[in-house]
């Protein structure tokens, strides 16, 4: 078959153009895609920084256009992210003034408002007034308010009078200024606290100015007005709060809920102190009563008859010479050590006619004596606190009787063994 030169070339030639436009495309299309429009947002600190602000407003940053002679008067200065730095002519500075597209201005109004949507329209106006007007506009609020609360109230003539409760009046627990107005109630000392710590501890400068316009319409913080006459009193709380001076009330009754309990345990450990002095002093008391007791039973009635006798009479005071007594054993001990000392101490016997010894023995003076001499120690065992006026007056009535009836018994005894031995 014959083949034509010419045709293959065309078809040649027309894969290649296909094959051309077909990158043509895909270039384009990817073009299209880079030249897509893209924006990023970012975060943004704004820093308070008053140097800085100074050296704008003086113009101090910035630059002369197209490097112009800075001592020219005639010399513009620019700042340097200014698009006419860009331009070679001033001429071009001055564009049209009519404004083609003027959708934005239409919509100005309504963007302004979603911007400003969360800032307060009192707080925003505050921001442009000095500190005189914005007094003012802040007591003008309040007296609106407190119009408006008692609007549509009735009087009831017919109700009873009730006395106003006055709150109980408290100190101030820091020194003030002489002169100074102070609150009236702890309520408001609590509050202004409050409010102090919360505006110092605030990293925004403008705070006070932000919870003046918040709280424009609350009578309550009425005091952060420089015309309110607790204002200078929340001046100095701020003050003495910077200064680290000021002690909240709150650490006030704190500090003296301590002091008042280690004053309480000091108390504590004086009575404790006391007691045990005092049951010391009492142990020693005893200790010589039990010495007394034991030195005269051992030097007149060694046979335990006066032991026994003292036994019998139930007084308080001995006590110690029963068995289930605390100071029984020491009793016994001393007793015992008592009589081996009399005994190593007796050298040689002592002579008396056996009518001396039984009177020496018997004597019932001596019993009357030695308790008299027990009343007279230091300290006597008190009677139980159980016991009335009448049991313990009667109880002694019987003590008595019965010590009348062992002198008489002791007595006649000693009558009858005189008589059997002379």
């Amino acid at each position: 078959m014959w083949n034509d030169p010419d045709l293959d070339d065309n078809r040649a030639q027309s894969r290649s153009d296909t094959r051309d436009k077909r990158n043509r495309n895909k270039k384009q299309k990817e073009d299209e895609k880079e030249q897509e429009l893209s924006a990023f947002g970012y975060e943004s600190y704004f820093f308070h920084n008053d140097g800085t602000a100074e050296a704008i407003e003086q113009g101090q940053l910035l630059i002369t256009w197209q490097g112009q002679d800075p001592e020219d008067e005639n010399t513009l200065w620019l700042d340097r992210y200014d698009i006419r730095n860009l331009l070679d002519d001033q001429r071009l500075f001055t564009g049209l003034r009519v404004i083609q597209n003027d959708y934005f201005l239409r919509e100005a109004s309504g963007l302004d408002d979603e911007r400003f949507h969360d800032l307060d329209s009192d707080e925003e106006l505050l921001f442009d007034m000095d500190e005189d007007e914005r007094e003012e506009h802040l007591a003008q609020k309040r007296e609106e308010n407190e119009t408006s609360q008692y609007k549509g109230m009735q009087y009831e003539y017919n109700e009873d009078k009730i006395e106003s409760s006055q709150e109980p009046t408290f100190k101030i627990h820091f020194d003030v200024p002489e002169g100074m107005i102070v609150p009236d109630s702890e309520k408001i000392l609590a509050l202004i606290e409050r409010t102090a710590k919360f505006v110092n501890n605030s990293s925004e400068p403008t705070m006070e100015i932000i919870l003046q316009a918040k709280q424009a319409t609350n009578p309550n913080f009425a005091f952060m007005s420089r015309r309110h006459h607790l204002f200078q009193f929340y001046k100095h709380v701020r003050w003495l709060m910077q200064t680290g001076l000021y002690e909240s009330a709150e650490d006030v009754r704190q500090r003296e809920v301590e002091e008042a309990m280690a004053e309480k345990e000091e108390e504590a450990r004086r009575a404790a102190e006391e007691a045990k002095a005092q049951e010391a002093a009492l142990h020693v008391d005893i200790e010589k009563v039990i010495e007394k007791t034991v030195d005269f039973i051992v030097s007149n009635y060694g046979d335990g008859v006066f032991e026994r006798k003292l036994l019998s009479l139930d007084d308080p005071r001995f006590e110690f010479m029963k068995p289930g007594n605390a100071w029984h054993e020491y009793f016994v001990r001393k007793k015992e050590d008592v009589k081996e000392a009399r005994a190593r101490d007796a050298g040689t016997a002592r002579t008396h006619s056996p009518t001396d010894i039984e009177l020496e023995k018997h004597d019932p003076t001596k019993l009357s004596s030695y308790q008299d001499e027990i009343c007279q120690g230091p300290v006597t065992p008190t009677f139980p606190s159980s016991m009335s006026y009448k049991e313990a007056r009667a109880a002694e009535m019987r003590k008595l009787d019965r010590l009348q009836r062992i002198e008489v018994k002791i007595k006649v005894k000693i009558k009858v063994k005189i008589k059997i031995k002379v």
